[in-house]
């Protein structure tokens, strides 16, 4: 399953608001409703620490109630030939000093628009993958294997994320 239309809007929408950081933090959010239906649509961001063009980031958007996990990247983290073949790189994760845990993913973008720099989890994971966050003390760190071999390894600082949480009154 693809999910692309919903970061799609969000990429487009998030050009026009500005963030909220948590003083002190690389953690901030976005607090937006849906016009028609008043529903939650916020986005908390994390941006990863070596990225000084804040193109890297995990994104925790509110759709239908709940969190919906995304990895954004300065990089290709896959190419297009595996994009048609519906093949994804899968993502594996430690919070703080745990064993690392692997994750399945899912591309984003439409059929005819992917978006190589990011990737999604099924939606049955995100609660995983929020909760994986939440629990870190320090970070979590992400690496991607991709198709050619090339590992990128990434770090999210998690101080501030319970305050962006609040903030966007977790997506009620």
């Amino acid at each position: 399953m693809r999910k692309g239309a919903v970061l799609l809007l969000t990429v487009l929408a998030g050009g026009a608001l500005a963030d909220t950081y948590i003083p002190g933090t690389t953690v901030s959010y976005s607090k937006t409703k849906d016009p028609i239906t008043d529903a939650n649509t916020s986005t908390v961001y994390l941006d990863e620490v070596n990225d000084t063009v804040n193109k890297t980031y995990v994104e925790l958007s509110c759709q239908k109630g709940g969190f919906v996990f995304y990895l954004n990247t300065k990089d290709p983290l896959y190419t297009l030939a595996d994009y048609k073949a519906e093949t994804t790189p899968s993502i594996t994760y430690r919070i703080d000093a745990l064993p690392a845990r692997t994750v399945q993913t899912v591309s984003v973008g439409g059929e005819d628009k992917p978006v190589l720099t990011a990737l999604a989890v099924p939606d049955e994971l995100d609660p995983q993958m929020l909760a994986a966050f939440k629990s870190a003390r320090s970070k979590v760190l992400m690496r991607v294997k991709r198709s050619d071999g090339r590992e990128l390894t990434y770090t999210f600082p998690v101080k501030g994320l319970p305050q962006a949480l609040q903030a966007v009154n977790n997506c009620k």
